[in-house]
């Protein structure tokens, strides 16, 4: 699975759930988001609302591609040695 297109489907909201699931890694990526969540909610309250958004954008993002990207090359890995 090509790398490209998972970073490409992690960005979109319900496309980064499927590509989760093509490695196998819905649960953790469902806990990656309630993380996200949960560190989220206080920025709510230190930042102002029009500024809090791209801080939460900001953050959701770099989560998101970097854990997506890390087991995407993984899950290649793992099964370009299994071939």
């Amino acid at each position: 699975m090509s790398v490209r297109e998972q970073m490409i489907f992690s960005v979109i909201p319900i496309l980064n759930l499927w590509a989760a699931y093509r490695i196998g890694k819905l649960r953790r990526f469902l806990l990656v988001l309630l993380l996200i969540w949960v560190v989220n909610v206080p920025v709510s309250f230190l930042v102002p609302f029009p500024f809090s958004i791209p801080v939460k954008l900001l953050v959701y993002a770099i989560l998101v591609i970097h854990y997506l990207k890390k087991w995407t090359v993984q899950w290649n890995s793992k099964t370009t040695l299994s071939s």
